[in-house]
């Protein structure tokens, strides 16, 4: 009567919860390959694995705050100084076809000329005292990615699309999708990986008090009893035995003591 009156079909189980807290230390871990944990990830019937496969991961951001963040990164900083083309001169060039395997045909070309190549011309020429001068002529002048950035006046046409906004939401689970259907992933599906963490991480990650109550429902479902169903039924037959017990006890009562009268009598 005491349990159906309390409801203890639908009371959840505190203990449960109690004993979940005093064991967040407790080391857990074990042997499994990549294919189990892809399976248990793509399981959709799992409701606490679709809850988390749900979470949204990223932002909406516009192009403006992208070019905030990006220029004032320290990395942003230091590619800006990357050095594109070096200075380069004439003699530099000059060097790169005397020298360069892949142009040797050009210099052994011989304008028709018995003993008179173009290699033997450039080479007589890169020696030459008067050819000094123009051999030190500088063709291009050392340009880095920062130069090129400002020459398309990159800032200048992000400033015009600042407003411009870019949507970079997307789930775990489409992350943990594009992994399992990724070819070379799934040619490694039996390679084993060991596991050690403690019960406290995994609760972090699932989330502690959806656990405690997952388990709570589950060992109060376990634990069903349809006498102690708490409805009308149930409470007035109850009652009517109580009340029974009640009568039947002072009817006893009262008998005893009457003979226990009489007897003195």
């Amino acid at each position: 009567m005491i349990a159906t009156q309390a409801d203890t079909n639908n009371r959840p189980y505190a203990t449960i919860a109690t004993m979940v807290s005093k064991m967040r230390d407790s080391e857990i871990g074990g042997t499994v390959t990549v294919g189990q944990v892809l399976d248990l990830l793509t399981d959709g019937d799992n409701e606490a694995v679709a809850e988390q496969r749900a979470r949204q991961l990223g932002q909406v951001f516009t192009l403006g705050e992208l070019q905030q963040k990006v220029e004032g990164s320290k990395t942003f900083a230091a590619l800006r100084e990357e050095q594109v083309l070096q200075d380069m001169t004439v003699g530099d060039v000059v060097k790169l076809v005397l020298e360069a395997d892949e142009l040797r045909d050009l210099r052994d070309y011989d304008f028709g000329l018995p003993g008179v190549t173009f290699g033997k011309l450039l080479k007589d020429i890169s020696e030459a005292d008067t050819a000094k001068p123009l051999l030190a002529k500088q063709l291009t002048h050392l340009t880095t990615v920062g130069d090129l950035l400002d020459a398309v006046d990159a800032s200048g046409v992000m400033a015009q699309y600042a407003d411009t906004q870019i949507d970079a939401t997307f789930t775990l689970g489409q992350i943990i999708d594009l992994l399992a259907n990724n070819g070379d992933v799934q040619a490694n599906r039996d390679q084993e990986i060991t596991v050690k963490t403690s019960l406290g991480k995994l609760l972090d990650i699932v989330g502690e008090d959806k656990v405690k109550t997952f388990l709570e429902e589950r060992a109060a479902a376990a634990s069903y009893t349809p006498d102690y169903e708490y409805n009308p039924g149930n409470v007035l037959d109850y009652w009517l035995q109580l009340l029974m017990f009640i009568f039947a006890f002072a009817a006893l009562a009262t008998i005893t003591l009457e003979f226990i009268d009489k007897d003195k009598r």
